[in-house]
């Protein structure tokens, strides 16, 4: 797995953290099950540590440039290089926090991915079975049907049978690794249906009307959160950063101190993330059939 904001050559140099990986993997519990799902090479601990050294390398980079600019600038005070630690700072600790939570990411994206084609693939696979076709072939015909995600797991199901692993075990192999829930509960109910011989092709039909049913809710109930989040966004972009700087202006003239560029610069950076990181909200609320 590639590991944003860090060149790869600097990942070695994170062994040296591992303590403080093992440390902070106290504090995300899950994270070893999602990079397990995701089929990463790293540990929850190696990974942590790997965020740690990123978080610290971000740090001291802002920290360097912002007091190598205020030298440049001719305005380094001591304000100056307390400024600079805290945009370091900040920017450091939201390095870390993306890091951490990048798996997660990655885990919505495969979902959405696989979840877009699923109730396709599932009808497909609907029509071979309801014409007398086994399940093993019919799951070869999806495999090859280009369904994305979808055909890449049943790809994985046909080598591990292939393998000499039963059909119904193989199905159960992927329901556990995949992080998708109407996938696990599909492939669950696939495998039940297998082992006690009943109609694939009924199976199959209840598990896309019951999609199908989850599928308009979730539609339903992401129109209705858009509202109150519009609101959000317009409170904490537009009002609260506009109110906040007319406060500090009328502040700073009863108390006697200034304010630097600095402040104006920490204000419109802040803004501009939260923006970006509130559109991802909405971008990872919205269902995958949309």
């Amino acid at each position: 797995m590639k590991i944003p904001f860090l060149p790869s050559k600097a990942v070695k140099m994170s062994k040296g953290l591992m303590g403080i990986g093992r440390f902070l993997s106290k504090f995300f519990p899950y994270l070893e099950i999602e990079l397990v799902q995701l089929e990463s090479e790293y540990s929850s601990e190696e990974y942590l540590a790997i965020a740690a050294l990123a978080s610290f390398l971000y740090f001291s980079l802002v920290l360097g440039i912002t007091i190598s600019l205020s030298f440049f600038l001719r305005v380094f005070s001591l304000q100056s290089v307390l400024y600079s630690s805290l945009e370091g700072f900040a920017i450091g600790f939201l390095v870390f926090v993306y890091l951490a939570l990048y798996p997660k990411l990655l885990l919505r994206r495969s979902v959405r991915s696989l979840e877009k084609n699923l109730l396709a693939a599932l009808r497909h696979l609907m029509v071979q079975t309801s014409s007398g076709v086994p399940l093993f072939d019919s799951i070869v015909s999806v495999s090859e049907a280009g369904y994305g995600s979808v055909s890449q797991e049943f790809k994985k199901i046909i080598k591990d049978t292939q393998a000499g692993i039963s059909l119904t075990d193989a199905l159960e192999n992927s329901a556990m690794r995949n992080p998708s829930l109407h996938y696990r509960r599909t492939v669950w109910q696939l495998s039940n249906a297998s082992k006690a011989g009943a109609d694939i092709g009924n199976t199959l039909q209840a598990i896309v009307a019951g999609i199908i049913s989850e599928q308009r809710v979730e539609i339903r109930k992401y129109g209705s959160q858009l509202n109150p989040l519009a609101l959000m966004f317009t409170l904490f972009s537009i009002i609260f950063p506009t109110l906040g700087l007319i406060v500090l202006v009328i502040i700073s003239g009863f108390v006697g101190f200034g304010l630097t560029e600095h402040v104006f610069l920490f204000v419109i950076v802040a803004v501009a993330i939260f923006q970006y990181m509130f559109i991802g909200l909405i971008e990872s609320r919205r269902p995958a059939v949309m």
